[in-house]
């Protein structure tokens, strides 16, 4: 027993020798810590807060070496920069969680040895670098997850060997990472939801790969070594199954180069370039700039450098940052199609001492700071402020606009301030300028010149529903409203106000948000009605709202001119006016006078109108031998030209995106210059006496691919001639943008001038061509049927959109032909009462009704599975066709339920809207 105790005293007094000593809490600063083998311990932190958090290196005269466990936990009131002391080693489980108010770069520390799980998890404030102790060997499970705005690139320690499950989960600004050849394992999720990770380097073997590691990524081009093992080039699977496009650095494309006989080029795996050396890096274009351009992220140009050629960058727009040196003494035009193609750039930095450059916050100064250079278009600055120095910038300064900036402030110094600068400014709020300045002024964020005799720019942001224009204000310019306001809804202009009728008329149309505008009765330019603004005497249309709701316009009876309003590209014009009425005082008109209603369905003239006719909506001239205009918002896919028509004036189906099939009649002789330019055809047939195809008739007509000619080679092929007030742009194809691979013309055999399988046109453009008969499918069905093919020849012709529950005998009777038949699957008849299905088969027969000539599938939209049916089998079966990923020509037709040309999962989605009775079983448009 004795013994037995002994034994226990002995143990106690052992245990009690190894324990660690530790003192009781103390505090130093308002940091709350303890002293653990000679070393404090920070627990807690009570201080006051304050704008930079500095950890001491010493407490109490102890070395500082761990920051416990949940010490700064949740502690989102402490803001600005965290600095930790070298000589710190640990950082405990939860330490800094949920510490939101820090900002800018962590940089560890070179001791830190130890990061515990959680350790800064969700410090999502952090908008700089990560800069890792290259002492850590593993990263704990969700050490950094959810740390949102680090950013750039993370370079692991070169002994790194594990990084654990969700490490660096959500970390949503890492652009790269670079991983060391000690690497051997990653964690589930380590990096999922890493959403702008462009850039995945491997230096050594492919390491053990958990599940979903880069989960939501947008598809990260994996680079690796030479020499390492378990790597695929081109394309690398994981052993999850994510695809990734994999190159194996510096095999295929340079990484090294000269930029003369003293300066040279190195691009390491992260997508840094290097230059170095001594003096002028000469004009000689580099390999870097088209080999390598996609992979450039950041540039550092280092001393000795003094001179950098014009364009020296141009193609690489990934870049993100640049590095000048205090060397640099010149800079050819560095901006001008160079630096500018960069819309990545986020800022510039120059290093002290340079005598001819500097930066501030990442913005490209003269020296002096008089002049700014150039302010990088993805720069984070929300809020800028002109420093008071600078007097001017240069041309290009603002070229390619500040998609992050909101608020704008011009020093008193400033010269001119030129408002196209701010055209790319999407997001500016207002623009304020010093009281001082003698050159401009603003008023409630708007710009204006000194006297206010000229609106310069009204931001884009600015959040205003109503804005009267200034009695003193007599021009205003074009890029006023450049940058397109979607807030301002009405705009009123005083009884003194001074601007003329066309300076108002051209800059209007960008405002995409305006309703109404409300004119004084005494102004002596201007006058409106009904929201609508004329000129005072109520003879010109100066301006139509482009959100002004109502379906129907009637144009006063004053008015004898309508102008071709401006639009503010694809989203202008007004997309409301379904029908507009056309009074009998109009003296000319022109297609481009109505482009500007974008949803016009129909045309209709006033009782007294005698200048003009109408058929079916339709505007042609008094005796209807001439179209002059078709509205670009008719939903017909198909149109006939009436008979009698002998010429289609210009543009009279510009930008008629619905129309995808038309005939003219055998009257027809004149096609006019740019008649059809980027409408939605895909088919149009030319009648056999046209003898003149105007300039560009069927110019940027993406979708056509079929041309069918009935007469002789036009004697006048893409006739250019002097535009009404103007020129034609050069180089204009006859058809489509000039790329004519899929693009097909048919011609009748015994017609002159045509020549098979090609022909050169008399603008010595090369078209594809094939002799085509009369007696066919396409040409004995009527205009509404859609026979069209597939662009990659590997399929048979389809006739697309056949309505479900259409019988045999109603589709054969719509043919020319009494030898047309249904055939289905089995080649077996189709009785004339029964319903078609997809796969049936229209079949043209020769006169011995035997021999097939000719056939087409039949596609009935919705029936995917070919029973005459759409129901659920078809959504299965649509499921199916997802899974193996390869559609025929048909199956896809039939699955295109939207009809927007391709398929999708909403198409299965407005499928199944069909099947319950939703509305939204309509195309999804």
């Amino acid at each position: 027993m004795k013994k037995r105790m002994w034994m226990l005293l002995s143990l106690l007094a052992l245990l009690l020798a190894l324990s660690v000593p530790v003192s009781a809490e103390e505090e130093s600063g308002g940091f709350v810590y303890e002293v653990r083998n000679g070393s404090a311990v920070i627990l807690a932190y009570q201080g006051e807060t304050l704008e930079d958090l500095v950890i001491p290196a010493t407490l109490g005269g102890y070395p500082v070496t761990t920051i416990g466990g949940h010490a700064f936990f949740r502690r989102s009131d402490l803001t600005g920069t965290l600095t930790l002391p070298e000589g710190l080693t640990t950082v405990e489980s939860r330490a800094f969680a949920y510490c939101t108010g820090f900002e800018g770069d962590l940089i560890l520390p070179s001791t830190l040895s130890k990061l515990e799980s959680s350790a800064f998890e969700y410090c999502s404030g952090f908008d700089g670098r990560l800069v890792l102790s290259e002492k850590l060997t593993t990263i704990e499970p969700r050490a950094f997850g959810g740390c949102t705005g680090f950013s750039g690139e993370l370079i692991f320690p070169a002994g790194l060997t594990t990084v654990g499950n969700a490490a660096f989960q959500e970390c949503s600004s890492l652009e790269c990472v670079l991983f060391p050849a000690s690497l051997t394992a990653l964690g589930d999720f380590a990096f999922t939801r890493c959403v702008n990770l462009s850039r995945l380097c491997f230096e050594g073997d492919c390491p053990t790969w958990g599940r979903f590691v880069f989960s939501g990524a947008r598809l990260p081009k994996l680079v690796y070594k030479p020499g390492t093992v378990g790597w695929t080039p081109n394309v690398w699977i994981s052993p999850e199954g994510s695809m990734y496009q994999s190159v194996c650095f510096g095999q295929d494309k340079p990484i090294s180069g000269t930029m003369g006989s003293s300066v040279s080029w190195e691009l390491s795996m992260t997508g840094k370039l290097t230059i170095r050396g001594k003096g002028i890096a000469s004009n000689a274009m580099p390999d870097f700039r088209f080999s390598l351009g996609e992979d450039i992220t950041s540039v550092v140009v280092e001393e000795g450098v003094t001179f950098l050629p014009s364009n020296v960058f141009m193609n690489c727009w990934k870049i993100r940052s640049l590095s000048l040196p205090s060397t640099l003494s010149s800079m050819e035009s560095p901006f001008g199609g160079g630096v500018t193609m960069n819309f990545a750039l986020r800022r510039i930095d120059v290093a002290k001492g340079n005598e001819e450059f500097c930066s501030q916050d990442g913005i490209l100064y003269s020296a002096d700071m008089s002049e700014l250079i150039f302010y990088p278009p993805q720069s984070p600055i929300t809020d800028y402020r002109m420093p008071d120095t600078v007097k001017s910038m240069a041309y290009q300064a603002l070229a390619f606009g500040a998609p992050n900036l909101c608020t704008l402030t011009i020093p008193a110094g400033f010269g001119y301030f030129d408002p196209h600068l701010l055209a790319e400014m999407t997001q500016l709020e207002s623009v304020t300028v010093d009281p001082n300045n003698l050159t401009q002024r603003s008023e409630d964020g708007i710009l204006y010149s000194r006297d206010r005799s000229e609106l310069r720019f009204y931001p884009p942001q600015k959040k205003t529903e109503s804005y009267t224009l200034p009695a003193e204000v007599t021009s205003i310019s074009t890029a006023a409203f450049g940058s397109q306001n979607a807030y301002l809804k009405k705009l009123l202009i005083p009884a003194g106000g001074q601007v003329r009728v066309h300076s108002l008329a051209y800059v209007l149309g960008d405002l995409l948000a305006l309703e109404e505008v409300e004119v004084d009765e005494e102004n002596a330019f201007f006058a409106s009605a009904d929201g609508v603004l004329y000129d005072k005497t109520m003879k010109e249309l100066v301006f139509y709202p482009p959100c002004k709701t109502d379906e129907r316009y009637a144009v006063p009876a004053t008015v004898t001119r309508l102008p071709s309003l401006v639009t503010a590209g694809d989203n202008g014009g007004n997309k409301y006016v379904k029908t507009i009425v056309l009074p009998s005082a109009l003296d000319y008109l022109f297609a481009v006078n109505l482009d500007f209603f974008r949803a016009l369905e129909e045309i209709v003239l006033d009782e007294n109108e005698t200048e003009y006719a109408v058929i079916d909506g339709v505007l042609f001239n008094k005796d209807k031998t001439e179209l002059l205009i078709y509205p670009r918002g008719r939903n017909d896919a198909v149109y006939q030209v009436p008979d009698g028509t002998v010429s289609i004036a210009e543009e009279a189906f510009r930008n008629c995106a619905n129309l995808k099939k038309v005939y003219t009649p055998d009257s027809l002789t004149h096609i006019g210059i740019y008649a059809f330019r980027n409408s939605g055809l895909a088919e149009v047939h030319v009648a056999e006496h046209v003898s003149y195809l105007g300039y560009g008739a069927f110019a940027e007509c993406d979708e056509l691919y079929d041309a069918y000619f009935y007469g002789d080679v036009p004697a006048y092929w893409n006739v250019t001639s002097v535009m009404r007030g103007g020129g034609y742009e050069d180089n204009v194809p006859l058809f489509g943008r000039g790329r004519h691979d899929n693009f097909l013309i048919h011609y009748l055999e015994e017609k002159e001038g045509w020549t098979t399988p090609t022909w050169t046109a008399p603008d010595e453009i090369v078209y594809n061509t094939e002799i085509f008969k009369l007696d066919s499918l396409k040409i004995l069905g009527a205009p509404e049927l859609m026979i069209v093919s597939d662009q990659n020849k590997t399929d048979p012709d389809c006739l697309n959109g056949i309505a479900l529950g259409t019988t045999a005998k109603e589709l054969t009777s719509q043919f020319a032909s009494d030898r047309v038949r249904l055939l289905d699957k089995r080649g077996e008849a189709v009785a004339d009462g029964d319903k078609i299905k997809t796969g049936d088969r229209v079949v043209l027969l020769g006169e011995d009704g035997k021999t097939i000539l000719e056939e087409v599938a039949v596609v009935v939209k919705g029936d995917i599975s070919g029973d005459g049916e759409s129901d659920v089998l078809d959504v299965l079966s649509g499921l199916l066709l997802f899974q193996k990923g390869y559609m025929s020509f048909s199956e896809r037709l039939s699955l295109d339920i939207n009809e927007d040309g391709s398929y999708s999962t909403y198409d299965l989605i407005g499928l199944i809207d069909r099947l319950i009775g939703s509305d939204s079983a309509q195309p999804l448009n």
